[in-house]
């Protein structure tokens, strides 16, 4: 069915023509993205403007995936980093500065580097294991909606995906499960990075915290990046990249300074024309005494 993020339990999970579409137009009604000036091919109607979003997916190979070896890393790496400091410190102060060199004489180190390793290796297993899965992305009127998908799914795929057998229930016929749906609201973003090499933008909430990655795909980037701009873009409490405006594609940054110069045009008080002398003006004693008069 086409994706849909109307509904409390979405399922859009084969929309692999939406790679195809620039920005769509979403039709709730039948569930479907229709291309923008299009009537629904279903029911006919054109979706109102404000369903407008940006649509993609696309396969991933977690052991090939920076993203995915990086939420391992995150957590590893501080840990045993803590247990190494943790162990010089209580080696310090048991046995002085010879138990230290002692007991980085005795492989120590070299040991909790194997360690590193090990959980390097288990990790890559997993990975392997547990199988490309499929990730679908859309921007809208609302925010950032991620979901991840794991096709021909299995009970060992699922293990290693850190998700219950349970789950092979909610399967569809193709054996596809949902493995995780993530939102975020425009107002709760606080800080956008961008990674432009990798065409992957990074979301943070609050502004110390990564709250979603979106890996974008090319043909995406630009309408990503304007959809972004339109509703952050002016937001002072929000921390955009220092080259912000230099990621923006031709088309937005024209149709900003067209907007400025409108609105510049606007604001301006008509001129008024003053008098070349001031005997154009009559005193105002002179006008109500005339009025008395009469």
């Amino acid at each position: 069915m086409p994706c849909s993020l109307a509904s409390p339990a979405p399922v859009w999970y084969n929309r692999r023509e939406v790679n195809n579409l620039a920005k769509t137009l979403y039709c709730k009604k039948c569930n479907m993205d229709v291309p923008e000036g299009e009537a629904c091919p279903v029911c006919g109607k054109t979706p109102p403007a404000s369903s407008m979003r940006v649509a993609w997916m696309y396969a991933r190979q977690r052991a090939l995936d920076w993203m995915s070896w990086n939420a391992v890393m995150r957590i590893a790496v501080p840990v045993l980093s803590a247990a190494t400091a943790l162990g010089l410190v209580l080696e310090l102060l048991l046995g002085g500065g010879a138990g230290v060199r002692q007991l980085l004489n005795s492989g120590f180190l070299w040991v909790m580097g194997m360690l590193l390793l090990f959980v390097a290796a288990v990790t890559l297993l997993v990975f392997a294991l547990g199988g490309a899965d499929e990730v679908y992305c859309v921007v809208d009127s609302r925010g950032f909606h991620v979901r991840t998908a794991l096709p021909g799914a299995n009970r060992v795929k699922l293990w290693m995906h850190g998700k219950s057998a349970a789950l092979m229930d909610t399967a569809d016929t193709n054996g596809r499960v949902i493995l995780s749906e993530k939102d975020l609201a425009w107002k709760d973003i606080a800080r956008v990075q961008l990674w432009t090499d990798k065409r992957l933008m990074l979301l943070y909430s609050p502004p110390w915290w990564m709250k979603l990655s979106v890996p974008i795909l090319l043909a995406k980037w630009n309408d990503v990046l304007t959809m972004v701009d339109e509703k952050l873009g002016k937001k002072k409490a929000v921390e955009l990249p220092e080259d912000w405006a230099h990621q923006l594609p031709p088309q937005r940054v024209q149709e900003k300074k067209t907007r400025k110069t409108a609105i510049e045009t606007d604001v301006i008080p008509p001129q008024t024309t003053l008098p070349e002398d001031e005997e154009d003006y009559r005193p105002l004693d002179e006008v109500l005494e005339e009025l008395r008069g009469k």
